[in-house]
């Protein structure tokens, strides 16, 4: 199986001092147990709405309770076919470059001059302003949200008495995961006293390639076409989005190039186990959280998370014939059992996996998160592992095969194929005309670093 040496991903090299910090490994056991806690409600059909928690400072307004219409807002969202949104329970799934519909029952009727309500939007275990993983969105009279769809913003779209409805707009580049939403509300005027009402659902922000650019008029000069209001995975063709980003099943190609054998996966990236999963793998990958709205960063991240190796990440790979401790690779037919098992398990790697389950859960996880995504098998695949781009053997005088290499470090061969991914997405990091498929790589074959770390590769021709 090929692939090249890989840079080690910026932003996870090293160990940042929240990795090890008390609240992110606070952060972190939260975030299983909410997702174990969810998975047990769910397959028990536990209908039951827990009463969300106010903390209550003496502010005039009180927050009674608040609703996200998870299942209104998934039509314009295109995350209509979610499990999570289909729930008894429904989880707000969203996709980011759009607005989206919640509202809040207050303790009295609204009044502009008497009351100051801000939503207060947090990602990741210490949100912060300046990194954009906490917003702070003040409840004004417009009426309209701003045009600049790369800003966060709201409105009142309605009030009924006690009852009011907000629109908010998810800019293009936000930060991709779970958010939390907090209503916050003091007298107008001051700052104190204030109430703070933590809506108890978690909100997945997802990738949009449905999310086109504008063009951008500036100040009397000609429209420039501009990378404006974009999502860095925009895909124009909607048969490509319909097969890339919605399409639950296919093939994965695995035999020789005089056989080639498609083998039937289901990638099942809508059910309620994918995206609790997906997020703990993010956790492990170790993927800053301020770098979650870059489809690059979060590519690199999701080619080391779903092997086993350095992260203890999804599956352990095993090329050794023996399986009596898991299940052979050739067995698994979809990646809902192995994130499932994985999820269960409380995140120990699953075995086993070779290269095609890597690819396919890899389709999974990326489809899930939004990003168009499929898998791509060489057949004769030459694995080149001094990178002279050649496959080299060497001989003695004598014709004996020098195990190596004259420098040791040349150990070439040919495997009958290998798979791999194409992920599509801009790349603002290369020049013009870059952008497009890439290529992640999640089958752990060599360090690159010291770490086994999947690589992105631009594919332009």
């Amino acid at each position: 199986m090929a692939t090249t040496g890989r840079p080690v991903l910026p932003g996870t090299a090293g160990t940042s001092e929240i990795w090890g910090s008390g609240e992110y490994r606070n952060y972190v056991s939260d975030m299983m147990t909410s997702f174990g806690a969810e998975y047990n409600r769910r397959r028990e059909l536990e209908n039951a709405l827990e009463q969300p928690v106010v903390e209550t400072h003496g502010a005039p307004l009180q927050v009674e309770l608040c609703g996200l219409y998870a299942l209104d807002n998934a039509q314009q969202h295109h995350t209509a076919q979610y499990e999570l949104v289909l729930d008894p329970k429904p989880t707000p799934v969203l996709r980011r470059g759009l607005p989206f519909f919640c509202a809040a029952r207050f303790h009295r009727q609204f009044d502009p001059a008497r009351d100051a309500i801000k939503l207060v939007f947090a990602f990741g275990p210490k949100p912060a302003v300046t990194k954009g993983t906490r917003v702070i969105l003040p409840v004004t009279d417009k009426k309209e949200l701003t045009s600049d769809k790369n800003k966060w913003d709201v409105r009142i779209h309605h009030q009924d008495g006690n009852d009011i409805t907000f629109q908010v707009q998810i800019p293009a580049s936000a930060q991709v995961g779970i958010w939390k939403c907090i209503v916050r509300t003091h007298p107008a005027g001051q700052r104190e006293p204030v109430n703070v009402f933590k809506c108890e659902d978690d909100i997945y922000v997802l990738f949009n390639p449905w999310c086109e650019g504008e063009s951008l008029l500036i100040s009397g000069v000609a429209s420039i076409q501009d990378m404006f209001a974009e999502d860095g995975v925009y895909l124009e063709d909607e048969q490509l989005r319909q097969e890339h980003v919605l399409n639950e099943t296919g093939k994965v190609w695995i035999g020789s190039y005089r056989q080639p054998k498609g083998h039937r996966w289901v990638f099942g990236q809508f059910d309620d186990v994918v995206l609790p999963a997906t997020m703990f793998l993010l956790e492990l990958s170790k993927l800053k959280h301020a770098d979650r709205g870059s489809p690059v960063q979060m590519a690199r991240a999701i080619s080391a998370m779903i092997n086993s190796l350095d992260e203890d990440g999804l599956i352990e790979g095993n090329w050794g014939g023996k399986y009596e401790d898991g299940i052979a690779p050739h067995a698994w037919t979809g990646s809902v059992a192995i994130l499932e098992k994985f999820l269960k398990e409380g995140g120990r790697p699953v075995k086993y996996g070779q290269c095609w389950v890597f690819s396919a859960v890899v389709v999974t996880v990326c489809r899930a998160l939004g990003i168009p995504c499929r898998s791509v098998t060489n057949y004769v695949s030459a694995h080149d592992t001094n990178s002279s781009l050649t496959v080299d053997k060497y001989f003695d005088r004598l014709g004996e095969e020098i195990q190596g290499g004259p420098d040791g470090d040349c150990f070439d061969s040919c495997w009958n194929f290998h798979v791999w991914n194409e992920l599509w997405m801009a790349r603002p990091d290369l020049p013009l005309g870059y952008g497009g498929w890439q290529i992640i790589d999640a089958t752990p074959q060599e360090a690159s670093d010291g770490k086994y770390m999947g690589y992105l590769h631009n594919n332009a021709t």
